[in-house]
């Protein structure tokens, strides 16, 4: 083989090497098993799930951590009960068994509906870690760091120092960060499934940027924001990566679609303590894989 042959052969395999690859994995719970794909941190590709007598619950495919195209929906006896075909995990045409079509689209302009309690059938609130060095968007223009503190010194918001809203941060609480860098973000929220609209909705509740300490190495969190008190805010940074889907337009997009890479722990599992980065991650559970399987049996239960 010649020297030339030798080189592009070289640079194509190096090259290959930073193209991102799906992995493809499998978690079984309460009798189903679901295998789905994950690239670059996100839910995209295949997903199916099979009811422990090996017939089909649910087959579709993700696409950055949403549901898109064709899904069909399956009892235990194998027979297809429902179609949907969606655009995004908040709008898709829903066509039932006996061909009747229906077109929802949900968090219209921003805007999320009231789910009233006799509704939900399910619900969880989970703690959501989204770390910088996977998720470079969250850091573009301005940042959503300096998006709450140009806010809050202008009084358009509040910030609080715990998770629960209860004690407001103060000008002079204000973290500073020159001995601190930003890692990445905490999200408080609840997934609720409600009987009206017969899917799983991703609600906010609160965010809370998180530093590492220079000196300690230790992880603290800076602050806490209700997110319903500054989706304005985070709705008025234009991101400009060309690259983003034409529905990613804002931060607020960003976290709305969970266009991230990302990890999920439930509430009991976590505890609020300044703690070390190395702490973090080998506690995160990622939870999201039965949120979805939640949703894939009160679909099929409802109809």
């Amino acid at each position: 083989m010649n020297t030339h042959k030798l080189i592009t052969i070289v640079v194509l395999c190096l090259g290959l090497s930073n193209v991102a690859l799906a992995s493809h994995h499998k978690m079984q719970r309460d009798q189903i098993t679901n295998e789905y794909e994950i690239n670059d941190g996100m839910l995209t590709g295949h997903f199916v799930s099979y009811y422990e007598n090996g017939k089909k619950q649910a087959d579709g495919n993700f696409s950055q951590n949403n549901r898109v195209g064709h899904w069909t929906f399956y009892n235990e006896a194998g027979e297809a009960v429902e179609y949907r075909t969606y655009t995004n995990n908040y709008q898709f045409k829903h066509v039932d068994k006996f061909g009747n079509e229906e077109v929802l689209m949900f968090n219209k302009n921003g805007v999320w509906d009231m789910i009233q309690e006799k509704n939900v059938w399910f619900k969880e609130r989970l703690y959501r870690t989204i770390f910088t060095e996977n998720n470079p968007l969250f850091f573009q223009e301005q940042g959503i760091f300096s998006a709450l503190k140009e806010n809050f010194i202008q009084g358009k918001m509040v910030l609080y120092t715990d998770c629960r809203f209860v004690e407001p941060l103060t000008i002079k609480q204000f973290p500073t960060i020159s001995n601190q860098e930003i890692i990445g973000y905490k999200f408080k929220e609840d997934h609720i499934i409600d009987s009206e609209n017969k899917m799983l909705n991703h609600r906010a509740i609160g965010i809370c940027p998180l530093a590492i300490q220079k000196n300690t190495k230790d992880t603290i969190e800076l602050f806490w924001a209700y997110y319903p008190d500054c989706r304005k805010a985070l709705q008025s940074t234009t991101l400009t990566n060309k690259a983003l889907p034409k529905n990613i337009q804002t931060y607020d997009d960003l976290i709305a679609q969970q266009y991230y890479a990302n990890s999920a722990f439930s509430d009991i599992e976590f505890g609020h303590k300044q703690t070390p980065i190395i702490y973090y991650k080998s506690i995160l559970k990622n939870l999201d894989i039965y949120m979805i399987a939640k949703e894939n049996e009160y679909i099929i239960q409802s109809l």
